[in-house]
Protein backbone atom coordinates (compact mmCIF):
# COMPACT_ATOMS: atom_id res chain seq x y z
CA UNK A 1 0.00 0.00 0.00
CA UNK A 2 1.55 3.52 -1.05
CA UNK A 3 3.27 5.13 1.60
CA UNK A 4 1.87 2.69 4.47
CA UNK A 5 4.45 2.39 7.35
CA UNK A 6 6.26 -0.92 8.41
CA UNK A 7 4.24 -2.01 10.83
CA UNK A 8 0.43 -0.93 12.62
CA UNK A 9 2.58 1.55 14.56
CA UNK A 10 4.83 3.22 13.26
CA UNK A 11 8.13 3.05 11.10
CA UNK A 12 8.42 4.25 7.70
CA UNK A 13 9.03 3.24 4.43
CA UNK A 14 10.22 4.39 1.12
CA UNK A 15 10.44 3.39 -2.13
CA UNK A 16 13.48 1.85 -3.81
CA UNK A 17 15.95 4.24 -5.62
CA UNK A 18 18.14 1.96 -7.03
CA UNK A 19 18.92 -2.27 -6.91
CA UNK A 20 21.31 -2.00 -4.62
CA UNK A 21 19.60 0.78 -1.69
CA UNK A 22 17.70 -0.39 0.60
CA UNK A 23 15.89 1.31 2.79
CA UNK A 24 16.01 0.39 6.69
CA UNK A 25 12.33 1.05 8.06
CA UNK A 26 13.00 1.75 11.96
CA UNK A 27 16.02 -0.24 12.33
CA UNK A 28 18.69 0.09 15.89
CA UNK A 29 20.88 2.93 16.16
CA UNK A 30 23.94 0.75 15.30
CA UNK A 31 21.70 -0.23 11.88
CA UNK A 32 24.47 0.57 9.38
CA UNK A 33 26.04 -2.56 10.36
CA UNK A 34 22.78 -4.11 11.30
CA UNK A 35 21.34 -2.86 7.81
CA UNK A 36 24.00 -4.02 6.07
CA UNK A 37 23.96 -7.80 7.50
CA UNK A 38 20.06 -7.85 6.22
CA UNK A 39 21.29 -7.52 2.98
CA UNK A 40 21.96 -11.56 3.21
CA UNK A 41 18.67 -12.18 3.71
CA UNK A 42 17.30 -10.37 0.77
CA UNK A 43 17.46 -11.71 -3.05
CA UNK A 44 20.71 -11.40 -4.90
CA UNK A 45 19.81 -13.74 -8.27
CA UNK A 46 19.86 -10.77 -10.38
CA UNK A 47 24.22 -11.11 -9.49
CA UNK A 48 23.87 -14.51 -11.52
CA UNK A 49 21.14 -14.34 -13.46
CA UNK A 50 20.10 -12.68 -16.63
CA UNK A 51 16.04 -12.72 -16.56
CA UNK A 52 15.97 -11.90 -12.91
CA UNK A 53 18.35 -8.67 -13.41
CA UNK A 54 16.03 -8.01 -16.47
CA UNK A 55 12.98 -8.42 -14.83
CA UNK A 56 14.57 -6.48 -11.26
CA UNK A 57 15.15 -3.41 -13.39
CA UNK A 58 11.99 -2.94 -14.62
CA UNK A 59 10.65 -3.60 -11.37
CA UNK A 60 12.53 -1.59 -9.36
CA UNK A 61 11.74 1.44 -11.98
CA UNK A 62 7.86 0.37 -11.49
CA UNK A 63 7.61 0.00 -7.95
CA UNK A 64 9.96 3.49 -7.75
CA UNK A 65 7.02 5.43 -10.21
CA UNK A 66 3.81 3.69 -8.02
CA UNK A 67 5.21 4.45 -4.72
CA UNK A 68 5.80 1.21 -3.47
CA UNK A 69 8.49 -0.99 -1.39
CA UNK A 70 10.38 -3.30 -4.40
CA UNK A 71 10.32 -6.52 -2.28
CA UNK A 72 6.92 -5.83 -1.98
CA UNK A 73 5.71 -5.18 -5.60
CA UNK A 74 7.58 -8.28 -6.51
CA UNK A 75 5.92 -10.31 -3.82
CA UNK A 76 2.59 -9.27 -5.83
CA UNK A 77 3.69 -9.56 -9.10
CA UNK A 78 4.89 -13.23 -8.28
CA UNK A 79 1.32 -13.46 -6.73
CA UNK A 80 -0.63 -12.64 -10.07
CA UNK A 81 2.05 -14.50 -12.55
CA UNK A 82 0.37 -17.52 -10.66
CA UNK A 83 -2.55 -17.20 -11.75
CA UNK A 84 -1.38 -17.76 -14.45
CA UNK A 85 0.75 -20.24 -14.68
CA UNK A 86 -2.40 -22.15 -12.14
CA UNK A 87 -4.58 -21.18 -15.33
CA UNK A 88 -2.52 -23.60 -17.80
CA UNK A 89 -1.79 -26.07 -15.40
CA UNK A 90 -4.51 -28.25 -15.81
CA UNK A 91 -3.79 -28.26 -20.04
CA UNK A 92 -0.88 -30.02 -19.06
CA UNK A 93 -0.09 -33.51 -19.85
CA UNK A 94 -1.23 -35.81 -17.45
CA UNK A 95 1.73 -37.59 -16.53
CA UNK A 96 2.47 -37.50 -13.08
CA UNK A 97 5.97 -36.20 -13.81
CA UNK A 98 5.31 -33.16 -15.95
CA UNK A 99 3.09 -31.97 -13.34
CA UNK A 100 5.88 -32.45 -11.03
CA UNK A 101 8.43 -30.50 -13.12
CA UNK A 102 5.72 -27.99 -13.44
CA UNK A 103 5.18 -27.08 -9.58
CA UNK A 104 9.10 -27.52 -8.61
CA UNK A 105 10.58 -25.52 -11.36
CA UNK A 106 7.50 -22.78 -11.45
CA UNK A 107 7.39 -22.31 -7.42
CA UNK A 108 11.51 -22.67 -7.27
CA UNK A 109 11.95 -20.11 -9.76
CA UNK A 110 9.29 -18.05 -8.46
CA UNK A 111 11.49 -17.94 -4.68
CA UNK A 112 14.49 -17.76 -6.74
CA UNK A 113 13.28 -14.20 -7.92
CA UNK A 114 12.12 -12.99 -4.63
CA UNK A 115 15.04 -14.36 -2.89
CA UNK A 116 18.09 -15.42 -4.82
CA UNK A 117 20.67 -17.62 -3.29
CA UNK A 118 19.03 -17.39 0.23
CA UNK A 119 17.03 -20.09 -1.53
CA UNK A 120 19.81 -22.78 0.48
CA UNK A 121 17.64 -22.09 3.80
CA UNK A 122 14.89 -23.37 2.28
CA UNK A 123 16.72 -26.79 0.61
CA UNK A 124 18.50 -27.56 3.34
CA UNK A 125 16.06 -27.91 5.91
CA UNK A 126 13.10 -29.86 3.65
CA UNK A 127 16.60 -32.10 2.67
CA UNK A 128 17.08 -32.61 6.47
CA UNK A 129 13.52 -33.79 6.84
CA UNK A 130 13.80 -36.12 3.78
CA UNK A 131 16.95 -37.41 4.57
CA UNK A 132 15.95 -38.32 8.58
CA UNK A 133 12.77 -40.31 7.13
CA UNK A 134 15.12 -42.43 6.84
CA UNK A 135 17.81 -42.31 8.96
CA UNK A 136 16.28 -40.93 12.61
CA UNK A 137 14.23 -44.16 14.35
CA UNK A 138 10.58 -44.04 13.16
CA UNK A 139 9.44 -43.32 16.46
CA UNK A 140 11.39 -40.23 16.87
CA UNK A 141 11.78 -38.94 13.79
CA UNK A 142 8.58 -36.70 13.79
CA UNK A 143 10.28 -34.59 17.50
CA UNK A 144 13.70 -34.05 15.52
CA UNK A 145 12.56 -32.86 12.91
CA UNK A 146 10.10 -30.68 14.99
CA UNK A 147 13.09 -29.44 17.37
CA UNK A 148 14.97 -28.87 13.92
CA UNK A 149 12.64 -26.77 11.70
CA UNK A 150 11.55 -24.84 14.46
CA UNK A 151 14.91 -23.99 16.09
CA UNK A 152 16.15 -23.16 12.21
CA UNK A 153 13.19 -20.94 11.74
CA UNK A 154 13.79 -18.92 14.81
CA UNK A 155 17.41 -18.31 14.29
CA UNK A 156 16.28 -16.72 11.20
CA UNK A 157 14.12 -14.54 13.27
CA UNK A 158 16.71 -13.95 15.57
CA UNK A 159 18.78 -13.13 12.46
CA UNK A 160 16.37 -10.52 11.37
CA UNK A 161 14.96 -9.05 14.74
CA UNK A 162 18.87 -7.52 14.65
CA UNK A 163 19.98 -6.96 10.99
CA UNK A 164 16.24 -5.48 10.78
CA UNK A 165 14.30 -4.66 13.98
CA UNK A 166 10.77 -2.91 13.07
CA UNK A 167 11.50 -3.26 9.60
CA UNK A 168 9.61 -5.28 7.10
CA UNK A 169 11.86 -6.15 4.14
CA UNK A 170 10.31 -9.70 2.46
CA UNK A 171 13.18 -11.83 2.78
CA UNK A 172 13.56 -15.56 2.49
CA UNK A 173 11.99 -16.46 6.43
CA UNK A 174 8.33 -16.15 5.50
CA UNK A 175 9.12 -18.61 2.71
CA UNK A 176 10.61 -20.79 5.11
CA UNK A 177 8.07 -20.44 7.37
CA UNK A 178 5.72 -22.29 5.09
CA UNK A 179 8.37 -25.23 4.64
CA UNK A 180 8.76 -25.41 8.07
CA UNK A 181 5.38 -26.46 8.30
CA UNK A 182 5.36 -29.15 5.79
CA UNK A 183 8.60 -31.01 6.83
CA UNK A 184 7.32 -31.04 10.06
CA UNK A 185 3.88 -32.48 9.30
CA UNK A 186 5.62 -35.05 7.17
CA UNK A 187 7.72 -36.51 9.23
CA UNK A 188 4.64 -36.54 11.76
CA UNK A 189 2.60 -38.56 9.02
CA UNK A 190 5.47 -40.52 8.56
CA UNK A 191 5.50 -41.68 12.35
CA UNK A 192 2.31 -42.47 12.35
CA UNK A 193 2.23 -44.47 9.61
CA UNK A 194 4.12 -47.06 11.57
CA UNK A 195 1.10 -49.65 12.21
CA UNK A 196 3.61 -51.10 15.15
CA UNK A 197 3.79 -48.57 17.05
CA UNK A 198 0.87 -46.26 17.00
CA UNK A 199 -2.46 -47.19 17.69
CA UNK A 200 -4.83 -46.02 14.85
CA UNK A 201 -7.67 -45.01 17.67
CA UNK A 202 -5.85 -42.43 19.22
CA UNK A 203 -5.23 -40.58 16.38
CA UNK A 204 -7.47 -37.81 14.82
CA UNK A 205 -9.00 -38.09 11.17
CA UNK A 206 -7.10 -36.07 9.32
CA UNK A 207 -4.11 -37.70 11.08
CA UNK A 208 -5.21 -41.09 9.93
CA UNK A 209 -5.73 -39.49 6.67
CA UNK A 210 -2.57 -38.42 6.00
CA UNK A 211 -0.41 -41.38 7.50
CA UNK A 212 2.66 -42.48 5.76
CA UNK A 213 4.39 -45.90 5.47
CA UNK A 214 7.11 -47.24 3.65
CA UNK A 215 5.20 -48.09 0.60
CA UNK A 216 3.75 -44.56 -0.01
CA UNK A 217 6.92 -42.39 0.85
CA UNK A 218 7.50 -40.02 -1.95
CA UNK A 219 10.32 -39.70 -4.49
CA UNK A 220 12.87 -37.12 -4.39
CA UNK A 221 10.90 -35.18 -7.11
CA UNK A 222 7.60 -35.71 -5.83
CA UNK A 223 8.43 -34.58 -2.32
CA UNK A 224 10.05 -31.18 -3.52
CA UNK A 225 7.56 -30.19 -6.11
CA UNK A 226 5.25 -30.57 -2.79
CA UNK A 227 7.10 -28.10 -0.88
CA UNK A 228 7.80 -25.72 -3.80
CA UNK A 229 4.43 -25.89 -5.00
CA UNK A 230 4.04 -22.83 -6.68
CA UNK A 231 0.57 -22.56 -5.23
CA UNK A 232 1.32 -22.04 -1.94
CA UNK A 233 5.22 -21.81 -1.66
CA UNK A 234 5.30 -17.82 -1.23
CA UNK A 235 2.17 -17.21 0.77
CA UNK A 236 0.69 -20.32 1.52
CA UNK A 237 -2.38 -21.65 1.81
CA UNK A 238 -0.94 -25.23 2.96
CA UNK A 239 -1.60 -28.53 1.15
CA UNK A 240 -1.06 -31.06 2.96
CA UNK A 241 0.72 -34.07 0.54
CA UNK A 242 -2.14 -36.08 0.00
CA UNK A 243 -4.13 -33.04 -1.16
CA UNK A 244 -1.28 -32.43 -3.08
CA UNK A 245 -1.00 -36.14 -4.54
CA UNK A 246 -4.96 -36.37 -5.28
CA UNK A 247 -4.78 -33.27 -7.13
CA UNK A 248 -1.44 -34.49 -9.47
CA UNK A 249 -3.90 -38.06 -9.94
CA UNK A 250 -7.03 -35.99 -10.12
CA UNK A 251 -8.79 -38.44 -7.75
CA UNK A 252 -9.27 -34.70 -6.36
CA UNK A 253 -12.33 -34.43 -9.45
CA UNK A 254 -13.16 -38.13 -9.26
CA UNK A 255 -17.09 -36.71 -8.93
CA UNK A 256 -16.21 -34.75 -11.89
CA UNK A 257 -14.93 -37.05 -13.79
CA UNK A 258 -11.31 -36.45 -13.35
CA UNK A 259 -11.44 -33.23 -14.55
CA UNK A 260 -11.04 -30.06 -13.28
CA UNK A 261 -14.18 -27.67 -12.89
CA UNK A 262 -15.06 -25.22 -15.52
CA UNK A 263 -15.70 -22.56 -13.16
CA UNK A 264 -12.54 -22.35 -11.90
CA UNK A 265 -11.94 -19.36 -13.96
CA UNK A 266 -15.51 -17.76 -12.56
CA UNK A 267 -13.62 -18.21 -9.29
CA UNK A 268 -10.34 -17.08 -9.66
CA UNK A 269 -12.45 -13.54 -10.78
CA UNK A 270 -14.24 -14.21 -7.18
CA UNK A 271 -11.48 -14.28 -5.34
CA UNK A 272 -9.44 -11.69 -7.35
CA UNK A 273 -12.11 -9.17 -7.22
CA UNK A 274 -12.67 -9.61 -3.26
CA UNK A 275 -8.66 -8.90 -2.82
CA UNK A 276 -9.41 -5.24 -4.99
CA UNK A 277 -12.53 -4.48 -2.30
CA UNK A 278 -10.75 -5.24 0.48
CA UNK A 279 -7.59 -3.26 -0.67
CA UNK A 280 -10.08 -0.35 -1.45
CA UNK A 281 -11.98 -0.11 2.06
CA UNK A 282 -8.25 -0.67 3.76
CA UNK A 283 -7.43 2.89 1.64
CA UNK A 284 -10.39 4.26 2.54
CA UNK A 285 -9.90 3.95 6.54
CA UNK A 286 -6.48 5.10 5.93
CA UNK A 287 -7.58 8.44 5.07
CA UNK A 288 -10.35 8.50 8.22
CA UNK A 289 -6.97 7.03 10.24
CA UNK A 290 -3.78 7.60 9.16
CA UNK A 291 -1.24 4.65 10.11
CA UNK A 292 0.37 5.07 13.08
CA UNK A 293 -1.90 7.22 15.14
CA UNK A 294 -1.75 4.32 17.66
CA UNK A 295 1.40 5.96 18.67
CA UNK A 296 0.18 9.63 18.63
CA UNK A 297 -0.36 11.66 21.45
CA UNK A 298 -4.26 12.42 20.60
CA UNK A 299 -4.63 8.38 20.71
CA UNK A 300 -2.50 8.06 23.75
CA UNK A 301 -3.82 10.88 26.34
CA UNK A 302 -6.48 13.04 24.81
CA UNK A 303 -8.79 10.89 23.16
CA UNK A 304 -12.12 9.82 24.64
CA UNK A 305 -12.93 6.42 24.60
CA UNK A 306 -14.93 5.76 21.94
CA UNK A 307 -12.54 7.81 19.75
CA UNK A 308 -9.72 5.54 21.20
CA UNK A 309 -12.02 2.10 20.59
CA UNK A 310 -12.63 3.17 16.71
CA UNK A 311 -9.15 4.31 16.40
CA UNK A 312 -7.94 0.88 17.59
CA UNK A 313 -10.45 -0.94 15.54
CA UNK A 314 -9.66 0.74 12.38
CA UNK A 315 -5.61 0.35 12.88
CA UNK A 316 -6.54 -3.77 13.45
CA UNK A 317 -8.75 -3.72 10.39
CA UNK A 318 -6.35 -2.09 8.15
CA UNK A 319 -3.84 -4.60 9.38
CA UNK A 320 -5.45 -7.62 9.11
CA UNK A 321 -6.24 -6.77 5.65
CA UNK A 322 -2.84 -6.95 4.36
CA UNK A 323 -3.56 -10.55 5.24
CA UNK A 324 -6.67 -10.80 3.71
CA UNK A 325 -5.54 -9.44 0.36
CA UNK A 326 -2.54 -11.87 0.14
CA UNK A 327 -4.55 -14.77 1.31
CA UNK A 328 -7.15 -13.72 -1.02
CA UNK A 329 -4.97 -13.50 -4.20
CA UNK A 330 -2.97 -17.23 -3.17
CA UNK A 331 -6.61 -18.44 -3.03
CA UNK A 332 -7.44 -17.02 -6.68
CA UNK A 333 -4.51 -18.69 -8.26
CA UNK A 334 -5.79 -21.95 -6.09
CA UNK A 335 -8.86 -21.78 -8.07
CA UNK A 336 -7.43 -20.73 -11.23
CA UNK A 337 -5.44 -24.62 -10.88
CA UNK A 338 -8.69 -26.01 -9.43
CA UNK A 339 -6.68 -26.87 -6.19
CA UNK A 340 -9.16 -24.95 -4.38
CA UNK A 341 -12.15 -27.08 -5.27
CA UNK A 342 -13.60 -29.11 -2.79
CA UNK A 343 -16.00 -32.08 -4.35
CA UNK A 344 -17.41 -32.98 -1.14
CA UNK A 345 -18.48 -29.78 -0.23
CA UNK A 346 -18.92 -28.64 -3.90
CA UNK A 347 -17.25 -24.81 -3.15
CA UNK A 348 -13.90 -23.99 -3.48
CA UNK A 349 -12.84 -23.07 -0.12
CA UNK A 350 -9.71 -26.06 -0.17
CA UNK A 351 -7.14 -22.90 -0.64
CA UNK A 352 -9.04 -20.78 1.39
CA UNK A 353 -6.90 -19.26 5.06
CA UNK A 354 -9.50 -16.81 5.90
CA UNK A 355 -12.88 -15.99 6.68
CA UNK A 356 -13.02 -12.73 6.52
CA UNK A 357 -16.41 -12.02 7.68
CA UNK A 358 -16.23 -14.89 10.42
CA UNK A 359 -13.11 -12.58 11.69
CA UNK A 360 -14.67 -9.17 11.67
CA UNK A 361 -18.15 -10.19 13.40
CA UNK A 362 -16.36 -12.83 16.04
CA UNK A 363 -18.25 -13.04 19.61
CA UNK A 364 -15.18 -14.89 20.69
CA UNK A 365 -11.53 -16.04 20.65
CA UNK A 366 -12.92 -19.57 18.95
CA UNK A 367 -14.72 -17.76 16.04
CA UNK A 368 -11.22 -16.08 15.02
CA UNK A 369 -9.55 -19.36 15.54
CA UNK A 370 -12.41 -20.86 13.43
CA UNK A 371 -11.79 -18.40 10.53
CA UNK A 372 -8.32 -17.22 10.84
CA UNK A 373 -5.48 -18.44 9.09
CA UNK A 374 -7.07 -22.08 9.28
CA UNK A 375 -4.24 -23.92 7.57
CA UNK A 376 -1.75 -23.15 10.01
CA UNK A 377 -4.63 -23.15 12.85
CA UNK A 378 -4.84 -26.97 11.57
CA UNK A 379 -1.36 -27.59 11.57
CA UNK A 380 -0.89 -25.78 15.24
CA UNK A 381 -4.20 -28.64 16.51
CA UNK A 382 -2.81 -31.78 14.44
CA UNK A 383 0.67 -31.74 15.20
CA UNK A 384 1.04 -29.58 18.27
CA UNK A 385 -2.31 -29.81 20.33
CA UNK A 386 -3.29 -33.29 19.70
CA UNK A 387 0.10 -34.67 19.99
CA UNK A 388 0.57 -32.96 23.47
CA UNK A 389 -2.38 -34.28 24.78
CA UNK A 390 -1.29 -37.58 24.35
CA UNK A 391 1.77 -36.92 26.84
CA UNK A 392 1.72 -36.29 30.34
CA UNK A 393 1.75 -32.58 29.79
CA UNK A 394 -1.64 -32.73 28.45
CA UNK A 395 -2.92 -30.10 30.83
CA UNK A 396 -0.11 -27.30 29.60
CA UNK A 397 -1.23 -28.31 25.91
CA UNK A 398 -2.49 -24.97 25.22
CA UNK A 399 0.04 -22.76 26.52
CA UNK A 400 2.33 -24.91 24.20
CA UNK A 401 0.84 -24.43 21.50
CA UNK A 402 0.29 -21.03 22.25
CA UNK A 403 3.96 -20.77 22.73
CA UNK A 404 4.70 -22.83 19.50
CA UNK A 405 2.71 -20.43 17.44
CA UNK A 406 4.45 -17.52 18.78
CA UNK A 407 7.96 -18.87 18.24
CA UNK A 408 6.43 -19.82 14.67
CA UNK A 409 5.71 -16.11 14.31
CA UNK A 410 8.56 -14.51 15.35
CA UNK A 411 11.14 -13.33 18.50
CA UNK A 412 9.23 -9.79 18.65
CA UNK A 413 7.88 -9.27 22.15
CA UNK A 414 4.29 -8.24 20.65
CA UNK A 415 3.87 -12.06 19.34
CA UNK A 416 4.28 -13.30 23.11
CA UNK A 417 1.85 -10.22 24.70
CA UNK A 418 -0.84 -11.38 22.13
CA UNK A 419 -0.58 -15.24 22.61
CA UNK A 420 -0.61 -14.02 26.38
CA UNK A 421 -3.90 -12.15 25.85
CA UNK A 422 -5.25 -14.51 24.14
CA UNK A 423 -5.13 -17.50 26.03
CA UNK A 424 -6.52 -15.56 28.66
CA UNK A 425 -9.55 -14.38 26.16
CA UNK A 426 -10.13 -17.86 25.75
CA UNK A 427 -10.15 -19.24 29.30
CA UNK A 428 -12.94 -15.86 29.79
CA UNK A 429 -15.17 -16.69 26.94
CA UNK A 430 -15.40 -20.64 27.87
CA UNK A 431 -16.65 -19.76 31.13
CA UNK A 432 -18.55 -16.86 29.98
CA UNK A 433 -20.39 -18.96 27.73
CA UNK A 434 -21.40 -22.01 30.14
CA UNK A 435 -22.23 -19.70 32.50
CA UNK A 436 -24.72 -17.26 30.71
CA UNK A 437 -25.15 -18.55 27.06
CA UNK A 438 -28.09 -21.05 28.41
CA UNK A 439 -29.94 -18.68 29.56
CA UNK A 440 -30.74 -17.53 25.43
CA UNK A 441 -31.05 -20.56 24.07
CA UNK A 442 -33.19 -23.73 24.20
CA UNK A 443 -31.91 -26.59 25.55
CA UNK A 444 -31.06 -27.81 22.41
CA UNK A 445 -28.61 -25.11 22.33
CA UNK A 446 -29.66 -24.15 19.20
CA UNK A 447 -32.85 -22.64 19.14
CA UNK A 448 -32.51 -18.84 20.29
CA UNK A 449 -35.05 -17.43 22.54
CA UNK A 450 -36.41 -13.78 22.22
CA UNK A 451 -33.72 -12.18 23.86
CA UNK A 452 -30.60 -14.07 22.11
CA UNK A 453 -30.09 -10.90 20.08
CA UNK A 454 -28.75 -8.74 23.23
CA UNK A 455 -26.35 -11.70 24.41
CA UNK A 456 -24.98 -11.70 20.71
CA UNK A 457 -24.59 -7.95 20.60
CA UNK A 458 -22.85 -7.92 24.04
CA UNK A 459 -20.30 -10.60 23.14
CA UNK A 460 -19.66 -8.53 19.91
CA UNK A 461 -18.57 -5.11 21.07
CA UNK A 462 -17.22 -6.91 24.39
CA UNK A 463 -15.15 -9.67 22.05
CA UNK A 464 -13.84 -6.40 19.36
CA UNK A 465 -12.50 -4.25 22.50
CA UNK A 466 -10.79 -7.15 24.62
CA UNK A 467 -9.56 -8.56 21.23
CA UNK A 468 -8.38 -5.94 19.12
CA UNK A 469 -7.22 -4.75 22.41
CA UNK A 470 -4.85 -7.59 23.45
CA UNK A 471 -4.22 -8.87 19.91
CA UNK A 472 -2.76 -5.58 18.28
CA UNK A 473 0.53 -6.26 20.13
CA UNK A 474 1.01 -8.88 17.27
CA UNK A 475 1.12 -6.31 14.76
CA UNK A 476 2.82 -3.48 16.54
CA UNK A 477 5.59 -5.77 17.53
CA UNK A 478 7.73 -3.83 19.87
CA UNK A 479 7.79 -3.66 23.21
CA UNK A 480 7.43 -0.16 24.02
CA UNK A 481 4.67 0.21 21.44
CA UNK A 482 3.11 -2.27 23.04
CA UNK A 483 3.54 -0.47 26.75
CA UNK A 484 1.90 2.64 25.12
CA UNK A 485 -0.80 0.77 23.68
CA UNK A 486 -1.98 -0.92 26.58
CA UNK A 487 -0.97 1.90 28.46
CA UNK A 488 -3.37 4.47 26.39
CA UNK A 489 -6.42 2.03 28.06
CA UNK A 490 -4.61 1.58 31.37
CA UNK A 491 -4.51 -1.45 31.26
CA UNK A 492 -8.26 -1.81 31.80
CA UNK A 493 -8.93 -4.82 29.07
CA UNK A 494 -6.02 -7.08 31.30
CA UNK A 495 -8.16 -6.05 34.58
CA UNK A 496 -11.28 -6.69 33.00
CA UNK A 497 -10.79 -9.71 31.96
CA UNK A 498 -8.74 -11.09 35.19
CA UNK A 499 -11.66 -9.60 37.31
CA UNK A 500 -13.86 -11.81 34.86
CA UNK A 501 -12.11 -15.23 35.44
CA UNK A 502 -12.35 -14.24 39.13
CA UNK A 503 -15.81 -14.16 39.14
CA UNK A 504 -16.73 -16.87 36.38
CA UNK A 505 -14.39 -19.16 38.90
CA UNK A 506 -16.84 -18.60 42.34
CA UNK A 507 -19.83 -18.93 40.12
CA UNK A 508 -18.29 -22.02 39.05
CA UNK A 509 -17.75 -21.51 35.34
CA UNK A 510 -14.50 -23.41 35.33
CA UNK A 511 -16.50 -26.55 35.92
CA UNK A 512 -17.31 -28.52 32.64
CA UNK A 513 -21.48 -29.63 32.43
CA UNK A 514 -21.60 -33.50 32.93
CA UNK A 515 -22.10 -34.81 29.36
CA UNK A 516 -25.52 -36.81 29.08
CA UNK A 517 -24.72 -40.29 29.44
CA UNK A 518 -25.36 -42.65 26.62
CA UNK A 519 -27.65 -45.88 26.88
CA UNK A 520 -26.55 -48.82 25.46
CA UNK A 521 -29.54 -50.90 24.25
CA UNK A 522 -30.53 -54.48 25.05
CA UNK A 523 -32.20 -56.39 22.62
CA UNK A 524 -34.96 -58.07 23.65
CA UNK A 525 -34.84 -61.67 24.35
CA UNK A 526 -30.81 -61.72 24.43
CA UNK A 527 -28.80 -63.67 26.80
CA UNK A 528 -27.12 -61.15 28.90
CA UNK A 529 -24.32 -62.02 31.15
CA UNK A 530 -24.46 -60.73 35.03
CA UNK A 531 -21.45 -58.61 34.75
CA UNK A 532 -22.82 -57.18 31.18
CA UNK A 533 -26.50 -56.93 32.65
CA UNK A 534 -24.82 -54.74 35.86
CA UNK A 535 -23.34 -52.15 34.14
CA UNK A 536 -25.85 -51.70 31.66
CA UNK A 537 -27.92 -50.87 34.75
CA UNK A 538 -25.51 -48.75 36.55
CA UNK A 539 -24.82 -46.79 32.88
CA UNK A 540 -28.91 -46.04 32.64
Amino acid sequence: VRGRPARAGGGSRQALDSVDTMPGAGAPATADDASSLHLALLSDASQYDPLAAYIESHTTVLAARWGFPHDQFVFVCLLGLNYVFGALHPLLPRNRHVQYAYCLLVGFYGGWIMFGTNMWHTIVTSTVALVAVRVVPRHLVGYVVFVFGMGWVVALHAYRLYTDYMGYHMDVTGSQMMVTLKMIAFAYSYMDGDASRVDASKLSSWQRANRIDDASLPSPLEYYAWVYNYMGFLAGPMFDLSEFRAYIDRSMFSKCGGRVPHTRFVQMCVKYGEAWLVWLCMTAIFKLVPAGSLESHYYRHEADAITRFVIMWCTAFTSRSSYYIAWRLANGACCAAGIGYNQDTGKWDRGCNVIIMGVETAQNVKNVTDSWNLKVDRWLKENVYLRVQLTPLRALAMPITLTTSAMWHGLYPGYYFAFLSSGLKIQFDRMGRRLFRPYFVEADGITPKPFKWAYDLVTFLGHQWVFNYGMLPFLLLGYEQTMGHYGAWSFSGHAFIIAGLVLFTLLGGNKRPPRAATVTPVPVGSKVKKSSAAATKKQQ
